[in-house]
C-alpha cells in the first residue's frame, strides 16, 4: 500500500475511546460496549463490520488523558474538549425525564409534610409587610420550565449529567428538610374571597389546591431558579445568559409576592443553591452521583448511540 503524501487527509476509520481515561469501546458479540477497564489502555482491535483492511488507530492512555479531561470540573466547563454530544431529541427527553423525577416526587412529599402534626414558624413582621400581587404568578409558573431550559442547552453528555446531579442535591438536601423542619404556609396564604375575580387569581387559587402547605423550607421555586441561573451565566452566551439568571430573580421574588413562602424559605434556599453551585464550581465536587441509576443510564445510552454515529471515519 503506498504511502500517503505528508499532509493528505487520513481516512482511515477510527475507533473513539471512552469519554474518561482508561474508558474504551470493546466489542461484545455484534456489538460494542463501554469498558471502564484500567488494563485496557490501548484501542488495538478490529471491528467485525469493518471493511477489510481498516484498523484502528493506536492510542496510548497519555493521549487519550491529554484529549479529555479525568474529571468534569464546573469551573471549566466552557474548556471541555473531547466527549460526547447528545443531539437536541435526547436532550429532551433527558429534560422531561428528569422534570417528572423532581415534580412528583416533591407532590409526594409535600401530601406527607403537608399533613404532619407539628410546623416550625419562621414568619417575621416582613413577611406580612409584602403585599399579595396575584399578577406575579404568571412569573411563578416559569418555575419549571426555566431550570429544565438549561438542561435543553447543555449539549455534552457528561456536563448535563453534572448539571442535572446538582439539581437532584438540592431535591435530596431540601426534602429531609421538608420532613425534620416542616414549615407550613397557611397562615401566609391569603383569603382569596375578598380579592376581585381576575385569571391571575384563579391561577393563583388552582396552586392553593394543589401545592399543599408543607415543603417551603428551602423553597425549590427559589433554589432551582437561582442555581439554573448561575450555571446560565457559565453555559449560555452572554446575552441570553444575563436575563436568564435575572428571571430566575424575577421567580424569587415571585413566591413571596403570591404568598407561597416566607423570607426565610427565600433566603434558605439562596443558600442551598450556593453551597452546590460553589462545591462544583469552587471545589470541584462532583455532582453526579446524585442523578438515579436508571437516568444516568439513559444519558449513557443516548452518548453511545450519539458516538456510534460518527465512530468510523471512511472515504467521502
Amino acid at each position: 500500500m503506498p504511502k500517503a503524501d505528508e499532509g493528505s487527509i487520513d481516512r482511515r476509520p477510527r475507533l473513539d475511546t471512552g469519554d474518561r481515561p482508561g474508558e474504551t469501546w470493546r466489542e461484545d458479540g455484534a456489538n460494542l460496549r463501554l469498558t471502564n477497564s484500567p488494563g485496557d489502555t490501548r484501542a488495538n482491535r478490529r471491528y467485525g463490520g469493518a471493511p477489510e483492511g481498516y484498523q484502528e488507530d493506536r492510542e496510548d492512555t497519555e493521549e487519550a488523558m491529554a484529549r479529555t479531561p479525568q474529571s468534569i470540573p464546573a469551573a471549566s466547563a466552557s474548556d471541555l474538549r473531547g466527549g460526547v454530544d447528545l443531539d437536541r431529541r435526547h436532550r429532551l427527553i433527558i429534560s422531561l425525564v428528569v422534570g417528572a423525577c423532581l415534580g412528583f416526587t416533591y407532590l409526594a412529599i409535600n401530601e406527607l409534610s403537608s399533613r404532619l402534626s407539628y410546623d416550625f414558624n419562621v414568619a417575621t413582621s416582613y413577611d406580612f409587610r409584602i403585599p399579595f400581587v396575584p399578577e406575579w404568578v404568571w412569573i411563578y409558573n416559569l418555575n419549571i420550565p426555566m431550570p429544565l431550559t438549561l438542561i435543553l442547552v447543555v449539549k455534552h453528555a457528561d456536563r448535563l449529567l453534572e448539571v442535572a446531579g446538582g439539581f437532584f442535591a438540592i431535591f435530596l438536601v431540601a426534602g429531609l428538610m421538608f420532613v425534620a423542619f416542616p414549615v407550613h404556609a397557611d397562615v401566609l396564604r391569603p383569603d382569596l374571597s375578598v380579592h376581585a375575580s381576575s385569571a391571575s387569581l384563579a391561577m393563583v387559587a388552582s396552586y392553593y389546591a394543589v401545592d399543599g402547605v408543607g415543603n417551603c423550607l428551602p423553597s425549590l421555586h427559589v433554589a432551582y431558579s437561582v442555581y439554573a441561573g448561575w450555571w446560565g451565566l457559565i453555559l449560555m452566551p452572554r446575552w441570553i445568559g444575563v436575563p436568564y439568571a435575572l428571571l430566575g430573580v424575577a421567580i424569587t421574588l415571585s413566591t413571596m409576592f403570591v404568598k407561597q413562602h416566607f423570607i426565610a424559605d427565600v433566603v434558605t434556599a439562596i443558600v442551598l443553591a450556593a453551597v452546590v453551585f460553589g462545591a462544583q464550581v469552587v471545589w470541584g465536587v462532583s455532582m453526579r452521583r446524585f442523578v438515579p441509576k436508571p437516568i444516568m443510564r439513559l444519558v449513557l445510552r443516548f452518548r453511545r448511540s450519539s458516538s456510534s454515529k460518527r465512530l468510523w471515519v471512511g472515504p467521502t
